[in-house]
């Protein structure tokens, strides 16, 4: 073992409990999309504290540290998202989240805690690191229906400029993966996100005389049956592709026919090429079973949230720096993409960019509830084990061995 490897690792291993201690901190005292000040302000506090120099309120309540090194070099960034999800958390531990109807059900609140902890790990070697490294605290990742983004609140706000980072290192708990593991995958390792909505328009009538207007449920149901066929009979098996319908308002009585409908979904594509036969294929559906029902349609596309895709040298370097901090044992190569998406492809879309999958199931059971569960939670051996592969990727990626 190097003596770069040994110190991040003695490093990671001896601040366990500090890291173990914010996180559960953190997870107590969620915060939703733009609203993270409390988490920003402790976030902003700790970087200046190791010497950072700090921006804060960067795309609302994002920050922006940055670590200089003592000699000149490239300069790469890490992000790490900081919100929670608006759910109740059901779980029975001594750090559960005091904020009704609000939990870090998707693990963000490890994700600021790492991050802080390779920070602190990389101030440590400030000294004789070429070069800069960007750490960006992210709000809103949890994007809503209205389809804003925290990544691209950030980058309008100048986020990724002076300085401006080559390449750009993120991460996500990953439930599939035992604690003390990290996943790695070239190529694609999230999927595009596409939301649509769309409304199927009737006419009302008495339930006693459905033949004296047109009726919009019963339109939506065939709408919604026949899009879900589309995938298995448009695409091959082998490609990775999905559509969910999760929300359908519509009608105001039992006794009425309902003469609007509306329903809301999301697409998940790996692909330019699919993307574009799913929305056309959609869009076809929609409009013909609605002539047939002699009904009137609205279709709405939006958010369009690219796939992440894993850079082949990045991966290399991250995939080695696994191998040499964990062992190969406890370095998965993933072999299918998650159809799960997220916002941090927005900063790699002009840089190279790389996304670990860091893995939090608990070791004792093997089990551990998917992310946006309400009763989700991490076995937190996971901290140092990010913290290790992420500063020695960073370091790397800096030429300081």
């Amino acid at each position: 073992m190097s003596e770069l490897i040994d110190n991040i690792s003695s490093s990671a291993e001896a601040m366990t409990k500090k890291l173990v201690t914010l996180r559960r901190d953190l997870h107590m005292h969620p915060e939703l999309r733009f609203g993270e000040k409390r988490t920003a302000d402790i976030v902003a506090k700790r970087m200046e504290k190791l010497g950072l120099n700090v921006r804060t309120g960067v795309g609302e309540t994002g920050v922006v540290a940055v670590l200089r090194g003592a000699k000149r070099g490239k300069c790469v960034a890490l992000r790490a998202d900081m919100d929670a999800i608006g759910i109740q958390d059901h779980k029975e531990v001594n750090y559960k989240s005091t904020v009704p109807k609000v939990t870090h059900a998707c693990g963000h609140d490890a994700h600021v805690t790492v991050a802080c902890g390779v920070a602190e790990v990389l101030a440590k070697m400030q000294k004789s690191i070429p070069g800069m490294v960007v750490f960006l605290f992210q709000p809103g990742e949890e994007i809503g229906l209205e389809g804003r983004s925290g990544a691209a609140a950030m980058i309008e706000a100048g986020a990724l400029k002076r300085p401006s980072p080559e390449a750009v290192f993120g991460f996500h708990c990953w439930p599939g993966f035992k604690a003390g593991t990290v996943g790695v995958a070239e190529g694609p390792a999230m999927a595009g996100a596409d939301s649509i909505t769309f409304h199927v328009y009737g006419e009302g009538a008495h339930a006693g005389t459905p033949h004296l207007g047109r009726d919009a449920i019963l339109a939506m149901s065939q709408c919604i049956v026949s899009l879900y066929h589309i995938i298995p009979r448009n695409l091959p098996p082998s490609e990775n592709t999905t559509l969910h319908f999760g929300i359908v308002r519509g009608g105001i009585s039992r006794a009425i026919l309902a003469d609007r409908v509306t329903a809301i979904g999301t697409l998940r594509t790996l692909n330019r090429q699919t993307r574009s036969l799913m929305k056309q294929r959609i869009g076809e559906t929609i409009s013909n079973i609605c002539s047939a029902y002699d009904l009137g349609s609205e279709i709405k596309w939006t958010l369009g949230i690219p796939p992440v895709i894993n850079n082949k040298d990045l991966t290399r370097l991250v995939r080695q720096a696994s191998h040499d901090v964990l062992g190969k044992r406890r370095t998965i190569e993933v072999a299918h993409c998650p159809m799960t998406a997220e916002d941090f492809t927005l900063f790699i879309q002009d840089r190279p960019g790389f996304h670990l999958k860091l893995g939090v199931a608990d070791a004792k059971t093997g089990r551990c509830h998917p992310l946006h569960h309400n009763r989700f939670d991490i076995d937190e051996k996971a901290l140092p084990t990010g913290v290790k592969v992420l500063s020695l990727a960073l370091l790397r990626y800096l030429g300081a061995e």
